[in-house]
């Protein structure tokens, strides 16, 4: 299965900027990490892809970033909680790993991540994240990765 299969059904947000307010909206982080020793395959896309399409016939739009940065998919993260008015959908597929805790908040002293090409995020991280969505909005967190525990601390 190709990359651009996943588009079929969602908005790629690094050619098209999602709208400055969003009432349903879902934000797809997929990982495959071709060219990598972490690589994953299709099964990221072809996951992502359903999900996408289901998601979208509940009436969400959906925009997918494909084996993007940390940075990018922080910036987008931000950007949808801060503009989603009812109902956001977070779905991260890719490889979650355990990294030494620094601040220590976690009792069996690793804080749980997930990984990109290009480093990671931290659970630590992504539960301040939260904050800065919508006092209206839902969130929905749907996290495929192994060794991701509470990937998101809360």
């Amino acid at each position: 299965m190709s990359s651009e299969r996943i588009f079929s059904v969602a908005k790629d947000i690094q050619t098209t900027p999602p709208p400055s307010t969003m009432e349903k909206s879902a934000l797809f982080a997929i990982n495959t990490y071709k060219g990598t020793k972490y690589n994953l395959g299709n099964g990221p896309l072809n996951d992502g892809y359903h999900m996408a399409k289901t998601i979208k016939n509940l009436g969400f739009d959906c925009y997918a970033l494909v084996d993007g940065k940390k940075g990018d998919f922080l910036k987008n993260l931000q950007h949808f909680l801060k503009t989603t008015t009812d109902k956001l959908v977070i779905y991260y597929i890719g490889h979650g790993v355990n990294v030494k805790d620094r601040d220590g908040d976690e009792a069996d002293g690793m804080d749980e991540a997930m990984f990109f090409s290009d480093g990671t995020l931290v659970d630590d991280i992504l539960v301040q994240q939260l904050k800065l969505k919508k006092e209206s909005s839902k969130v929905v967190l749907v996290t495929d990765a192994c060794h991701s525990g509470s990937i998101w601390d809360i």
